[in-house]
């Protein structure tokens, strides 16, 4: 019954949210997703379902290194144009997940979708009954009854349900949702937390604050990395340079160092012709606010005259503060793990 409940929520038909008379109260939660993005909330009245009432739909503005803000490049006409495709979506606070649904029909960007969408819905620890819902989800990793801790990846951003691109919902209220006494709230985002999110914030900057956590920036180098799969699917050269300082150095094993983005950016461009896609997976991640060391494994997928194979290498990774805000690698070296597949 909670099942198929949770289910009209996500189409958009469950009972009518109570709106307010009284100034709109608001919720504060962790930013839901680590890339720079924006909002258009739904204005009270539009919408009389609780999880959309006063509920906000965000894009990721620009990608990271690119000069004008946008939601996506060329026309937009394929999910993997929009930055916010498959990006991390972050949970709200520390909570449990009430339910947590994927839809695996993909949208066209363009055309209306129907149908329930994928989502999360995470009740906040405590007796205050708060909960929020990340809509439009694909790649879900949480499952009901988990518990999760603010900022912690639950999913990646699709275009599912009823939707015509790729967005993430965002829906807060308070409340028993399935007995349709529930009161919707507004939508706020904790800003110090993004702060610290996007490496802005400096522990000297927040007296009494927790001294600065490169673990905290783990979700947006995660979702940084993404950008190398995407790039290779979509023979996007360019997704893959917007990662790499101008002045990177690239240290290829058994080859000679290359210095630069131009020369980076040759030879990607190169192996596009055999590299099919790849996966990186970050295992540690250490430094500064200015300076962070990241160690990781990547699948490559490759190729070759005999059919394709795998290719399993370690990675290390130094990713410098740009004057921007943006993180980007100025340091890229990798080797063969002994037991390659």
């Amino acid at each position: 019954m909670r099942a198929s409940v949770f289910a009209l929520l996500l189409v958009g038909s469950a009972a009518s949210a109570q709106l307010h008379t009284a100034p709109v109260e608001a919720v504060t939660i962790h930013p839901p997703l680590a890339a720079r993005f924006a909002c258009a909330e739904h204005p009270m009245g539009a919408e009389d379902h609780v999880v959309d009432a006063l509920g906000t739909d965000c894009t990721v503005s620009a990608s990271e290194g690119e000069a004008f803000p946008s939601a996506y490049r060329g026309d937009g006409s394929r999910n993997e144009d929009w930055h916010i495709w498959r990006e991390p979506a972050l949970a709200p606070f520390d909570g449990v997940v009430l339910f947590a649904e994927e839809n695996p029909t993909v949208n066209t960007p363009g055309t209306w979708g129907s149908g329930r969408a994928g989502g999360v819905l995470v009740r906040r620890l405590g007796e205050d009954p708060v909960a929020v819902a990340l809509i439009h989800l694909r790649e879900i990793t949480v499952a009901q009854g988990d518990t999760v801790r603010a900022g912690e990846p639950v999913g990646r951003v699709g275009n599912n349900g009823i939707s015509r691109f790729p967005h993430l919902h965002v829906g807060a209220f308070r409340g028993d949702p399935f007995s349709g006494d529930a009161t919707a709230l507004q939508v706020r985002f904790d800003l110090e937390a993004m702060g610290r999110l996007r490496g802005t914030l400096d522990p000297a900057d927040a007296p009494g604050g927790p001294p600065f956590d490169p673990g905290a920036l783990r979700p947006r180098i995660e979702a940084l990395n993404a950008r190398f799969g995407e790039g290779f699917r979509t023979g996007d050269v360019d997704r893959i340079l917007s990662l790499y300082a101008d002045d990177v150095r690239f240290l290829e094993p058994g080859a000679a160092p290359r210095t630069g983005a131009e020369a980076v950016r040759a030879y990607w461009a190169e192996s596009m012709a055999f590299i099919g896609d790849m996966t990186l997976r970050t295992l540690t991640l250490d430094g500064t606010r200015e300076v962070l060391y990241e160690t990781g494994e990547v699948d490559t997928s490759v190729s070759t005259p005999d059919g394709k194979s795998t290719q399993r290498d370690t990675y290390v990774n130094v990713w410098r503060l740009q004057p921007d805000g943006t993180y980007r690698i100025a340091v890229d070296m990798w080797n063969a793990r002994p037991d390659a597949r």
